[in-house]
């Protein structure tokens, strides 16, 4: 991914990550950085460019995996998380795509506290339709906290294989 002005990558990763110890099947590509809004201010325009690079990361990842097949839907569901992030979150954030065996998982992390709730958009609602393509897009979707409870994941995935191909 590629750093613009005041959008640079954070080194540390702030949370716990989540995997497994131990699973030799795991590949992944993570990014964290910092949000230039402070916290209750509306994105500013650096903010809302990290959909857009996250977007491009999952493709070149997803390409390099020799899974290019996956990368309509794969963008789809990082630019609603990312942008969910970007546009709701609290603190730095963080963009994963791990690989598992026969699985793609688009995670994004932000210092916001659980529970989560999904919406429901009016017919009339220019906005608020993210998760429910986010639903009906992937295998599955939730949200959970890392094991120190300082941030949440929300996380949607996809199958990339079906069982006879594993």
């Amino acid at each position: 991914m590629t750093a613009t002005a005041h959008c640079t990558p954070i080194v540390t990763v702030p949370c716990a990550d989540g995997i497994e110890p131990g699973d030799k099947h795991v590949f992944e590509s993570e990014e964290w950085f910092a949000r230039a809004a402070g916290r209750g201010e509306p994105p500013t325009d650096a903010d809302n460019r990290w959909p857009a690079l996250c977007r491009r990361s999952a493709v070149d990842m997803l390409d390099r995996w020799g899974l290019a097949r996956f990368s309509p839907v794969a963008e789809l569901l990082v630019s609603e998380l990312v942008t969910n992030a970007v546009q709701h979150g609290v603190g730095p954030i963080g963009f994963r795509l791990v690989r598992r065996r026969r699985t793609i998982k688009v995670e994004v992390a932000d210092r916001g506290m659980l529970p989560f709730t999904m919406r429901l958009a009016r017919v009339d609602d220019e906005r608020g339709r993210g998760l429910t393509l986010v639903e009906a897009l992937s295998d599955g979707w939730g949200v959970r906290g890392d094991r120190d409870g300082r941030c949440r994941w929300v996380w949607a995935s996809l199958t990339t294989a079906s069982p006879g191909e594993w």
